[in-house]
Formats: C-alpha cells, structure tokens, sequence
C-alpha cells in the first residue's frame, strides 16, 4: 500500500515549498504562475512517475444500500507519497460509496426506495446534507483504526460531502446547495456522468491533500493568505494535475 502520508518528506523538499509559498503574493501579476508551481511541488510532480485515475468498478457491501467498492480496470500507479495517498483503498472506497448511491437513483424505478434505503424518509425535503453524512459515516465505518489516521482517509472523508455538493451546484448554480429538495437532487445526479463524478471526486481529494502539505510548510504565513493560496492552488493546479493523470 505505501505511505498514506503527504507530509512525510524531506527537508529539501520542505525548504523548496516554503520558498515558493514565502514568495507568493495574490497582487503579483504572476500569481496563477505561482500557484501552479506551489501546486506542482505540494505533490511532488517533478520527476515522479505517471498516474492514471480510472472509474473504480461499484461493488456492494450489503448494509442497506450503502454499497461501494473498488475493482476492476487500472488504478492509480503510485510514483510517491501523494499518488499513494490518491490510490488508496479508503480514498477508493469513499468514491465507491457515492458512485453505487448515483448509480441506484439513476436505475431506481422509483427514487424513494433509494432514497429510504440511505435512511431519507418522505419528511426529509431537502436530502442533501443526510445523504452526505451517510456516506460519510459509511466511509467512517469502513476504516480500521489506522487507516482513519491517514492524510487520504482524512482527505477521502472531506471529500465525499464536497463532491456531492458540486455535483448539486453545478447543476443549479443559482440554488443553495442544501436548499436543494428531492426531485432536483435527482436530476442533478441523473445528469451528472460517472466520468465528472469521478473528476469532481478525485479534484476534491487532491485538494484536500495539498491543503495538508500548504498547512505543514506555511511557515509564518498568514492563515488567511494561506487559504487564498489554498484556493489559488484549487483553482489554477488541481484540475489540470488530475486531468494529467487521467490522461496517463
């Protein structure tokens, strides 16, 4: 399995982010350019091996309904620290839980039986956050007690009630995403293909990831500034990093 940790490197390598992360600055009018480079060296990129995400196969587990799993096809192929933690079994599963939820309201003749398998009774009109925590406790469940301590178990966790409100927003992005009632829900998770799911997933992870290793070089930045560059790095890194490994 390898290391699940994202911190654990070494001091060059610390000394390389805080310089890049001390020189930042959202007035610069190469900011993005910076961003990008934090990113690339948050995860290590450089002369690292290739990667590729692929859709993990759904598998049940048989408790009601809160079904997923990894399998089939090829997984991440770990270059380091960073693509062990993105192909990890808990970051695996966590998809797997949210693609075996989508996949029975998509082929549900009747959403409320999914609905009511993963406990969202008929008085429950806006389900988003319910269905959140229930994967999240499932993913939770799952863990051994070590793997709950890893950075990707930690990462994979955030990741789940992230995903699915991206998956809402985007779809009504004039809506607050917990403000969405049962049938858009189920709209937006009908039109929502299992490629952007996974995208949207795995993006968020790798956020999250590089989030820890922002928080373990800041140095004496600022928290605020921190989270900007947090933000930065999300926005102007992380879709191309994982669009690079999908690609291969």
């Amino acid at each position: 399995m390898g290391s699940q940790s994202v911190t654990n490197f070494s001091e060059v390598r610390m000394k390389r982010i805080r310089s890049l992360v001390k020189d930042y600055s959202p007035k610069n009018s190469g900011a993005k350019t910076q961003a990008r480079e934090i990113g690339a060296a948050a995860v290590g990129t450089l002369g690292t091996s290739s990667a590729k995400v692929t859709a993990p196969a759904t598998t049940r587990r048989g408790r009601s309904g809160q079904g997923g799993g990894a399998g089939g096809g090829a997984a991440l192929r770990p270059g380091n620290e960073f693509l062990q933690a993105l192909s990890s079994p808990s970051v695996r599963d966590a998809l797997g839980l949210i693609t075996a939820f989508t996949d029975q309201l998509k082929k549900a003749r009747d959403p409320k039986t999914i609905y009511e398998k993963y406990g969202i009774g008929a008085e429950i009109q806006r389900p988003l956050g319910r269905i959140s925590a229930v994967l999240t406790k499932a993913h939770s469940d799952s863990l051994s007690s070590t793997q709950a301590e890893t950075d990707s178990a930690f990462a994979a966790k955030g990741a789940i009630a992230k995903t699915m409100i991206d998956v809402v927003s985007r779809a009504f992005p004039k809506t607050e995403a917990i403000d969405i009632d049962r049938e858009h829900l189920l709209e937006a998770f009908k039109h929502t293909r299992r490629e952007e799911l996974v995208t949207a997933f795995m993006e968020n992870v790798a956020g999250a990831l590089i989030d820890l290793v922002l928080d373990a070089t800041r140095g004496k930045q600022s928290p605020a500034l921190t989270a900007e560059l947090k933000q930065k790095v999300r926005e102007e890194f992380v879709p191309e990093f994982i669009e690079q490994l999908k690609r291969g």
